[in-house]
């Protein structure tokens, strides 16, 4: 799953210098809660709260402290890992003292090789206690702390005098940190993954490896009255390589070894010392246990982490008494959970217990980062407490438009299914509305932005659908009215390609392509009016060697041609440019992209000025960082406007935006935080400049796959990465405007056309030039309308076209100061009793600054 970040703004004559100065931000895609990959964790209780951790949540992604209620509500983040600061990537589980929570990380602390620390259940009074070293002391703990008294015991997978593992004690009365013993191999075990057990004087406990010649792991015992180490038995072919721990029940030790994926429920004697196997798990049984046994009367109670009717992990039961083995429930790895890693939790009849992946949440893997479930003790009454990282709104956002004062977008994952969403926010913050939720059927992973014709969006997805090829859909601005225009499907020629890139409108038609799919495999170029009729393959691409293939960028219009991209193909290997007509009656290459002046454009569209098409590519040019670039429709003048360095910015992954004579774009990477920027330059390649630089959780960071947009109220965008969860924002970057245009509209009445517009405020304007278009592209003057120079209040205006154009043709206002700078409005399209609707993100807003 890919996914992609777009922007939009807006450019006043003083834009360069007061970006940074005026930056907001509206939104900030967040989780409702941030745990993600508990992979060996067993949750805690104090009676009201779960206390867990997980390996890679927080809002750095290094891992985090959380606590929860029964029921799923009231989460809270206790704390975020950050490394040196408090440790990173606990494996581990949490104990519970009172009102403190004690743990380990295996990474992070001073020396990076983990950390012991504490914290009080609401989240204050955060203590690093100890930071591993390594030799003196171990490293890397991956299991869990007990406590006696005052004094923690625990061990270390790594370090120690051998680098093998340690035992260690920590006395909170003062006392510190103090190795006991290191493992050194065949001897007497190394490696050990789980938790100590405590009875009387004695710890047991259990290695991954060593232990033996054949070094598979050993239990053992250490005798804090003065004995020491003791290896007690030898893991053999039949039951070796334990992740979890041990519990102890009337003299006897109870236990999981792995086995590289199968695994065993064993137990020892102590008395006897006598190793007896109880289950082999496998086949249609859960298997790979990599946590440990809890026990309820004579019933042990476990999890593999694979295995199962639906190979996604499950739970089990092993009755001490004469019931033997039994499966309690299997999980199916979306809508509850797959593959634990940890150990259950038992409290009151209740066992509760973490998945490492599936559900809906966000994350780590495709089919979620776990889920947080309760279940009763012979296997009824599932319930999913909460979705791990899970995301309502959806994150990531891939695309905004703009419409009355009203921004529309979509995120291609995160949601109530993970698939991804379209929401609606207002310009200033207000009113955030999540109008659907992707749940594969309807599509997945929207990967391109909106377009708005009238009161209907409509959009494309890269997944779901009939086929789970993607889909071309329609969603009315208030979220009613889904649905699909059609389903890709693959294959052979009319077989509509495999998983759509965006796509432009004109009057009733939409336009795209296909990065895959079609007679020959690699991509077609398509049209199909708005209500599902008239599917048609313009083009197949791929046709011969030097063909385009793998197009993804949205086409540009010009007249009766199309413009578009291929990222492969094409002479040299590094993709092309091509035209076709929409009618598909003809096909040309017009370009082949050198090392030189950059290559394979894959989520780069085109734009069109004029007769020049601009661009970006993703890599090549001199530093191998892509290039910003011009060429004309027929194929001459290739210029380079910029060649991307880091410093500069780079790579770019997404398109250009020209105002005037400026040309606009977005990197993913580079500029003063290498988070990438937004810079300018002239459209002969001089004037280059760095306008912008994000910078993480403030701003956002990584323009991925982006084509900036203008819009009348000024610099908005969204970013694919940052803000406070680091899962993306929607921000504004104010800037001082001639005008504020409330609305601008055109209408025909008897062969004339009436246009109408509002302006908020005026700043400097001495007048208003509208003009009209044929194409939508090369524009003519109609009238002047003096403006009112300045004002603070609403004002309206209109004018009387009494020689229009016969059929459809198209409106514009030029906004001009006394200084000469000038600024246009959107594009507007009129015909005789034809309904006005917006051109595509295209033909938005053009401005010049002289």
């Amino acid at each position: 799953m890919i996914k992609h970040y777009v922007f939009i703004f807006m450019l006043g004559s003083s834009f360069a210098d007061k970006s940074l100065a005026q930056f907001v931000k509206i939104y900030d895609f967040t989780l409702s809660n941030d745990i993600n990959s508990p992979l060996y964790t067993q949750p805690v209780t104090d009676g009201t709260y779960l206390y867990g951790m997980s390996k890679l949540g927080g809002v750095n992604g290094l891992g985090n402290v959380f606590k929860v209620k029964t029921d799923g509500s009231s989460y809270a983040t206790l704390l975020s890992f950050s490394g040196t600061a408090n440790g990173s990537s606990p494996d581990g589980s949490l104990i519970l003292s009172g009102t403190i929570l004690y743990g380990m990380t295996y990474d992070g602390g001073a020396n990076n090789l983990g950390c012991i620390f504490k914290i009080n259940t609401d989240g204050t009074g955060y203590s690093k206690l100890f930071d591993f070293s390594g030799t003196a002391d171990g490293a890397n703990p991956q299991g869990s702390l007990i406590l006696s008294g005052t004094i923690l015991y625990g061990m270390t997978y790594a370090g120690g005098a051998n680098n093998l593992g340690s035992i260690f004690k920590y006395d909170l009365s003062g006392a510190g940190y103090t190795r006991l013993f290191s493992f050194s191999g065949s001897a007497d075990g190394s490696n050990p993954y789980g938790d100590l057990i405590l009875s009387g004087t004695i710890l047991y406990g259990m290695t991954y490896a060593g232990g033996s010649v054949s070094g598979l792991g050993c239990i053992f015992k250490y005798d804090l009255s003065g004995t020491g180490y003791t290896k007690m038995y030898s893991f053999t072919a039949s039951a070796y390589h334990p992740y979890g721990s041990l519990i102890l029940s009337a003299g006897i030790l109870y236990g999981l070894a792995n086995n590289f994926g199968v695994g065993t429920i064993f137990q020892y004697d102590i008395g006897s010392s006598t190793f007896s196997i109880l289950h082999t798990l496998g086949g249609t049984n859960p298997e790979s246990p990599t946590g440990s046994l809890v026990l309820s009367g004579t019933t042990l109670y476990g999890m593999g982490s694979t295995g199962g009717v639906n190979s996604r992990g499950g739970i089990f039961k092993y009755d001490l008494s004469g019931g033997g083995y039994s499966s309690v429930y299997d999980f199916n790895g979306v809508s509850d959970g797959k593959n634990p890693g940890g150990t259950l939790l038992l409290s009151g009849g209740v066992l509760y217990g973490l998945t490492n992946s599936g559900g809906y949440g966000v994350g780590h893997s495709l089919l979620g980062s776990g889920i947080f479930f309760k279940i009763n003790t012979d296997g009824s009454g599932y319930t999913k407490i909460l979705d791990c990282n899970y995301a309502p709104n959806g994150v990531n956002p891939c695309g905004i438009i703009f419409s009355s004062d009203v921004i529309y977008g979509m995120t291609p994952s995160g949601g109530a299914y993970n698939n991804g969403t379209i929401y609606k926010i207002n310009y200033d913050g207000t009113s955030f509305t999540k109008l659907l939720d992707f749940n594969t059927t309807n599509g997945a992973d929207p990967e391109r932005p909106l377009i708005i014709s009238g009161n209907v969006l409509y959009g494309s997805t890269y997944t779901g659908g009939a086929s789970n090829k993607g889909c071309i859909f329609k969603l009315n601005t208030d979220g009613s009215g889904y649905s699909k225009i059609l389903d890709f499907t693959g294959g052979a020629v009319g077989q509509n390609g495999t998983g759509s890139s965006g796509l432009i409108i004109y009057k009733s038609t939409l336009f795209g392509v296909t990065p895959s799919g079609g007679a020959y495999g690699n991509g077609t170029v398509y049209k199909i009016r708005t209500d599902g009729s008239g599917y048609a393959d313009l083009y197949d691409l791929g046709q011969t060697a030097t063909d385009p293939s793998y197009a993804k960028g949205e086409l540009a219009l010009s007249g009766n041609m199309l413009y578009g991209t291929g990222g492969l193909g094409g002479a040299n290997g590094g993709g092309c440019i091509f035209k076709v007509d929409t009618s598909g009656g003809s096909y040309t290459k017009i370009y082949d992209f050198a090392a030189a002046g950059g290559g394979y454009p894959q989520y780069q569209p085109l734009i069109i000025s004029g007769s020049t098409l601009y661009g970006a590519t993703d890599v090549w040019g001199s530093s191998n960082m892509g290039t910003a670039y011009k060429i004309n429709t027929d194929g001459s003048s290739f210029q380079v406007l910029v060649d991307f360095n880091g410093t500069n910015g780079g790579p770019q992954d997404g398109g250009l935006t020209i105002s005037g004579s400026n040309v606009y774009g977005l990197t993913y990477l580079g500029g003063v935080n290498n988070l990438g920027l937004l810079y300018s330059v002239k459209t002969d390649g001089t004037g280059y400049a760095d306008l912008l630089d994000f910078n993480g959780t403030l701003m956002g960071s990584n323009a991925y796959q982006v084509s900036p947009l203008l819009t009348i109220r000024g610099l908005f965008g969204t970013t694919y990465k940052g803000g406070v969860n680091n899962m993306g924002t929607i921000f504004k970057n104010s800037v001082l405007l001639p005008i504020e245009l409330i609305s601008f509209d055109a209408k025909c009445n008897n062969g004339k056309v009436f246009t109408a517009w509002e302006t908020a405020t005026e700043t400097n304007n001495e007048y208003f030039t509208l003009e009209k278009s044929r194409d939508g592209i090369n524009f003519q003057n109609v009238t002047t309308v003096k403006g009112a120079g300045n004002s603070s209040r609403k004002l309206s205006y209109n004018s009387t076209d009494n020689e229009s154009y016969s059929g459809i043709s198209y409106y514009r206002l030029k906004q001009t100061d006394f200084d000469g700078k000038y600024t246009y409005s959107k594009v507007v399209s009129v015909g005789v009793d034809v309904p006005v609707f917006a051109l595509s993100k295209r033909y938005n807003l053009r401005l010049s600054v002289p």
